[in-house]
């Protein structure tokens, strides 16, 4: 069997773009598989990089980690060591340990909790057979199926919330004030705009921000139905 030989499932909920596509196959090349449990040993910044809820239950269930295979001097991506967590139940999971200085260890942290694909609603609508409420105990934000992001809701946003001063320059940070079905309406767009064909080659002028991206395309629809009047 090859990965050829691996059947992709067409109704996968989770879709990417092409430029999210090349991060992605950027960053497993510089920092491997985040996936999994991974932990950076260097004495001067010793870590978890990635898996933090999963090693919460791991030591809840009393796994402990087993060392296959180790690497000196370290492989490309910073690995030093692979194997697994094993639980009393014979369950087995990823371990990873790596070797990194403590600004691309910070790096790989951020990246092992982002989002590369993203959410197509209206797979989720039309194929899978679940609750909304169902959807969002699995991990789906509740915007992808036409609720309001709470974690985005003013009286959820610490005292000490605030954005980056100034701009960084190509790129502006704009700021509004929304009633909630306005930002659920917003939402729900923003949303079905990534699932078009105008997305995916969509010019981004540099923006890596979907949802920048996503407000930007239907902005300029609506300028091109008021100039066809």
């Amino acid at each position: 069997m090859t990965l050829n030989d691996i059947k992709l499932n067409p109704h996968n909920p989770r879709q990417i773009t092409d430029a999210r596509f090349e991060k992605l196959e950027e960053y497993l090349e510089e920092y491997g598989d985040l996936s999994g449990v991974v932990y950076n040993t260097n004495p001067e910044c010793v870590s978890l990089i990635g898996g933090h809820q999963r090693l919460r239950v791991f030591r809840k269930k009393k796994g402990k980690p087993v060392i296959l295979q180790t690497f000196s001097p370290p492989q490309k991506d910073g690995t030093t060591a692979a194997g697994y967590i094993e639980l009393p139940n014979g369950q087995r999971y990823t371990y990873r340990e790596v070797f990194w200085e403590k600004a691309k260890a910070d790096a790989a942290t951020i990246i092992a909790n982002g989002e590369f694909g993203q959410w197509d609603s209206e797979r989720l609508a039309t194929y899978f057979e679940f609750e909304p409420q169902e959807l969002e105990e699995f991990g789906v934000p509740t915007y992808v199926f036409g609720g309001v992001d709470e974690t985005l809701q003013p009286e959820n946003l610490s005292d000490g919330f605030s954005l980056p001063d100034g701009d960084r320059s190509p790129f502006q940070q704009m700021t509004f004030s929304l009633a909630d079905e306005q930002v659920r309406i917003i939402q729900e767009k923003i949303a079905d705009m990534k699932q078009t064909e105008d997305f995916k080659y969509a010019e981004t002028f540099g923006n890596e921000n979907s949802n920048g991206n996503a407000l930007y395309l239907i902005v300029q629809k609506w300028e091109g139905l008021k100039t066809s009047f």
